[in-house]
């Protein structure tokens, strides 16, 4: 099984790194709970066993990821003609949308208040804050944003979203520019790791 699952990642590996890293998680998992043994030998009762333990570990969201993770590997494998168990029988569970509370003003404000502007890191971190905060953009999103991607007179910059691989245009406002060019300023001193083109560096 664990020679099944190297291939599988490799292949995931090929268009979606980062979820195949996650996926090797999930898979590693289904081997330690239901055993390392040739991919026809799994059974409904070997992903009966997984999914309860599972539910007895993790949250309802986990849970559904986890499941993804088994029904996409087998199906790879079925549909290539192998003898396994089918995906069909790997049902998603029903989760409930849950409502994401917001941020409010005087909690942003209060959290960038404590964050000194005097030294690099700090006033990264501080960017880093202020540009979510402005732009709505997911984390990830933020952490590839490149140099080249920032057009300081129009306080903007031309992203690829996560989502849907669509250009998007995210701006931000004057005290947010005013922040970015200060740390551009300290950044680009950085002599070490002035080859790198993200914005943002540890």
């Amino acid at each position: 099984m664990k020679e099944k699952v190297k291939q599988y990642l490799e292949w995931k590996g090929t268009y979606a790194h980062r979820a195949s890293v996650n996926y090797r998680i999930w898979l590693d998992r289904f081997i330690e709970v239901c055993g390392d043994k040739p991919i026809e030998e799994y059974s409904i009762s070997d992903y009966v066993k997984y999914k309860h333990w599972i539910e007895n570990h993790f949250s309802p969201y986990c849970v559904m990821y986890a499941t993804i993770v088994i029904k996409n590997f087998f199906r790879f494998y079925r549909d290539q003609n192998f003898i396994c168990l089918s995906p069909s029988f790997i049902k998603l569970p029903h989760v409930t949308a849950k409502s994401h509370r917001a941020v409010t003003e005087e909690e942003f404000n209060k959290t960038i208040e404590g964050i000194p502007e005097n030294n690099f890191r700090s006033l990264r971190d501080l960017l880093l804050i202020r540009l979510l905060w402005d732009t709505g953009v997911r984390v990830s999103e933020l952490c590839d944003l490149d140099i080249s991607q920032i057009n300081e007179k129009k306080h903007s910059a031309v992203i690829r979203t996560k989502k849907t691989g669509n250009q998007r245009i995210i701006v931000w406002s004057e005290d947010t520019n005013h922040l970015l060019m200060k740390y551009m300023g300290m950044r680009l001193e950085l002599n070490h790791v002035n080859h790198a083109s993200a914005l943002f560096i540890t």
